[in-house]
């Protein structure tokens, strides 16, 4: 009886019907793959990175937007801050001669301490200039170095000055609303004032002077 050949069956898919293809064993070249005569080699393409390139436009493009949202937040920080020191600070430094006086870090302390110890007429205006603009209650402050110019010093403007604080001191700012000692008082500077010609006492003088008599 003859026996029929036994056949190995195939895997699916495959078509090779030339000789069975033999592995190489270890140390083995690899064979060499002979082209068929008339056979077109064709390059192997790469394949485009185009996943590549679009990860990096995205990464660009994230990072574009961070700095601008970055650049956005500070400008807002800047633009509250001018705000703030605007209504905090502008109509405190409204005057051109307080800013020029206290651009130089002038010593409000400093400028006291020349004025009681050297009688010093420009230190003195300084502080009247600075004490303006900085203190609410600039008749007090004031007061106690007009009164310090004008007996040591007989400065013809602390005589103006001593007046115009007494005559504030009361909230009206009415002369009459004094009582009688503090009134005199404040007279009696505002005579050496204008005894002194300075013009701004004169005037105020011959105010009240009018007003005496029509009362």
């Amino acid at each position: 009886r003859l026996r029929r050949p036994l056949v190995r069956p195939r895997p699916p898919g495959h078509h090779h019907d030339g000789p069975p293809v033999r592995a190489p064993s270890q140390g083995e070249p690899l064979p060499v793959v002979r082209q068929q005569p008339g056979a077109i080699c064709r390059p192997i393409r790469k394949r485009k990175t185009n996943f590549v390139r679009q990860n990096i436009s995205l990464t660009d493009t994230k990072n574009a937007n961070m700095r601008n949202i970055i650049d956005i937040i500070l400008a807002l920080m800047v633009l509250i801050a001018m705000v703030i020191s605007y209504f905090f600070y502008g109509d405190s430094q409204s005057s051109s001669e307080y800013e020029d006086l206290f651009m130089h870090d002038a010593n409000l302390d400093s400028l006291k301490t020349l004025v009681v110890e050297y009688g010093d007429l420009e230190a003195y205006s300084d502080l009247e200039t600075g004490l303006i603009h900085q203190s609410p209650t600039f008749v007090f402050d004031i007061l106690p170095y007009s009164l310090y110019m004008a007996n040591k010093y007989h400065y013809i403007d602390a005589y103006y000055r001593v007046y115009l604080c007494l005559r504030n001191f009361h909230p009206s700012g009415n002369l009459d609303s004094l009582d009688t000692e503090t009134k005199e008082l404040a007279l009696v500077y505002l005579k050496k004032a204008a005894d002194n010609g300075l013009s701004g006492a004169v005037e105020e003088l011959q105010q009240l002077t009018s007003e005496a008599k029509n009362n």
